[in-house]
C-alpha cells in the first residue's frame, strides 16, 4: 500500500503518465508486486480484479487458438497495462497467459479502483483509448510474426511462456500449441535437453533457471 504518490513515481517514473493525475489518497490500495524472469504472473481464466501497470520489464502474452493450432504470442513493455481489455469488457476472467519475460515490477490496483479513475479523468480515458488501439497493432503483427517463425523458435518460445517449474502439458498438446506434428516434439526434445534448455526426468519436462536462460540465449527471432 502507498501513502504517498511522489514516492511512488520516484520509484518508478514510467507510471507517471498514467498516475500523475490521480490523488494520492486514490492510490493508496495499490502495491508494487515484483516477479522473476521465467515466473508466471497469471494464466488463462484466472479470476480477474486487479489492474497491473509495468514499472519495469517485459511480460509475454500468449493464448492458444480456437482451433487448438497455434499460439497467439506478444509482449506487453514497461508503461503498459495488463487487464485493461477484461476491465472494459467486463468477463470476470483474464482470456491469456502472463509470463515474466524479463525481471518485473507491476503496480497492482483494484479494479473497482481503475475504473473509478477512467469515469473521471477524461486523460486517462484517452491514453487507454491510444494504448489499446497500439496493443491490437502490435499483437495483429506479432501473431502473423508467430506462424512464420522456425519450428524450433516456436518450440522455444513454448518453454518460455511455461515458466519456472514442471511443464504440465502433454508431449502431444506441446505439438498442437506450437503448430507440429507430435513426432517433431518427440524428435527435437533430447537435442533440446542436450543443449541444456529443458530437463526431463523419468518422462517429466521440467525448466530451470538455467534452462530458461539458455532457451533465452539461442533463441532467434530474426530468422
Amino acid at each position: 500500500m502507498f501513502k504517498c504518490k511522489e514516492i511512488l513515481l520516484n520509484e518508478c517514473p514510467l507510471l507517471k503518465n498514467w498516475l500523475e493525475e490521480i490523488p494520492d489518497i486514490e492510490i493508496q490500495n495499490g502495491r508494487l508486486i515484483t516477479f522473476n524472469r521465467g515466473e508466471v504472473i497469471f494464466r488463462e481464466d484466472d479470476s480477474f480484479n486487479r489492474i497491473y501497470f509495468i514499472a519495469k520489464g517485459t511480460v509475454m502474452i500468449s493464448k492458444i487458438s480456437v482451433s487448438g493450432e497455434g499460439m497467439g504470442v506478444f509482449y506487453v513493455t514497461e508503461g503498459q497495462l495488463l487487464g485493461e481489455i477484461e476491465a472494459i469488457l467486463e468477463t470476470g476472467k483474464l482470456g491469456y497467459d502472463g509470463v515474466a519475460l524479463k525481471d518485473c515490477i507491476l503496480f497492482e490496483v483494484p479494479l473497482s479502483d481503475f475504473k473509478k479513475w477512467l469515469s473521471s479523468n477524461l486523460s486517462l480515458s484517452r491514453q487507454l483509448n491510444q494504448m489499446l488501439a497500439k496493443k491490437l497493432q502490435d499483437s495483429a503483427r506479432t501473431t502473423v510474426m508467430y506462424h512464420q517463425l522456425p519450428t524450433a523458435t516456436r518450440i522455444k518460445l513454448f518453454f518460455i511462456k511455461c515458466g519456472l517449474g514442471v511443464v504440465k502439458a502433454s508431449r502431444e498438446d506441446i505439438a498442437t500449441f506450437c503448430g507440429v506434428s507430435a513426432r517433431t516434439i518427440y524428435r527435437l526434445l533430447p537435442t533440446m535437453q542436450s543443449n541444456d534448455e529443458l530437463t526431463i526426468e523419468k518422462g517429466k519436462i521440467t525448466i530451470s533457471t538455467v534452462n530458461l536462460n539458455n532457451l533465452e540465449k539461442n533463441l532467434n527471432l530474426n530468422d
